[in-house]
């Protein structure tokens, strides 16, 4: 169990999704505080394209909590 884990951790793949799981909660955050659904920042472990994805989402989509700012 411990080699298994120790070589998951070690690979490129383990040191992706490991990324993936800690970048959640800023999106988290992100989708938040920009008033959009928070849950929706879950693409983000989608692997190769969530990233991606998450960013698109926060890039091209409106916010409605800087529309009550300004």
């Amino acid at each position: 169990m411990i080699e298994t884990l120790e070589s998951f951790a070690a690979s490129p793949d383990g040191i992706a999704y490991l990324f993936q799981i800690l970048a959640v909660w800023p999106f988290w955050r992100a989708y938040s505080r920009a008033g959009l659904r928070p849950y929706l920042c879950l693409v983000v472990l989608i692997p190769l394209v969530g990233l991606v994805a998450a960013l698109g989402v926060l890039a091209v989509s409106r916010w409605p909590a800087a529309a009550d700012r300004g």
